[in-house]
């Protein structure tokens, strides 16, 4: 029987959500790649991020109509 190690890796965005696409991109890739890197040296195998990780959540609210 095999061991497969796994991770998740969920955070919010922060800071100003009218930053522009590309900035938004680079601040979350900033802020997850030390904890990716921190995986990795605990052998994870299988890394799980929240969706849309690299832009703020679409959805913010719903409406129930």
């Amino acid at each position: 029987m095999a061991i497969v190690r796994g991770g998740l890796i969920q955070m919010s965005l922060k800071g100003d959500t009218s930053m522009s696409p590309e900035k938004i991109r680079d601040k979350m890739l900033e802020a997850h790649l030390p904890l990716i890197e921190k995986a990795a040296k605990q052998k994870v195998q299988v890394l799980c991020f929240q969706e849309v990780f690299t832009q703020p959540y679409f959805c913010p609210s719903q409406d129930k109509k």
